[in-house]
């Protein structure tokens, strides 16, 4: 079950994100990122659950690969402190965690920044 660690986990991991500070790439996990902190892998992805639905989870590995904590976008709803200082719930802030380490593991910025670049050159100059 989830609690006030996994929480504050989310958030701390959601601010260094942020800050460019995390080394987020991709995992095996389906549309999943991880990034070593310490001698572990924590790694954010898709799982199915038993209803047969996409949802996100959270994992943390030992250098032995062994599961050591593993937590779920629905198990997150049911914490019982659900929301964090900034008024999100733990499943936003997992959400917003998946798409952050997406972009920075793609580097969609610079995917971006491309094609809006050759974009900008095809313009007729007469416009």
């Amino acid at each position: 079950m989830a609690d006030q660690r996994h929480l504050d986990l989310l958030a701390h991991l959601l601010e260094q994100t942020r800050l460019q500070r995390l080394d987020w790439r991709e995992s095996v996990l389906e549309d999943g990122f991880e990034v070593q902190l310490a001698d572990y892998a924590v790694e954010v992805g898709l799982y199915r659950n038993e209803d047969g639905d996409d949802g996100l989870q959270l994992t943390i590995r030992d250098g032995e690969e062994r599961i050591v904590e593993q937590i779920t976008d629905r198990a997150l709803g049911l914490c019982p402190v659900s929301r964090s200082e900034t008024g999100r719930t733990a499943s936003e802030m997992l959400s917003d965690l998946h798409g952050l380490a997406r972009r920075q593991a793609l580097h969609s910025d610079r995917a971006l920044e491309a094609v809006l670049s050759t974009l900008s050159s095809l313009r007729d100059p007469a416009d």
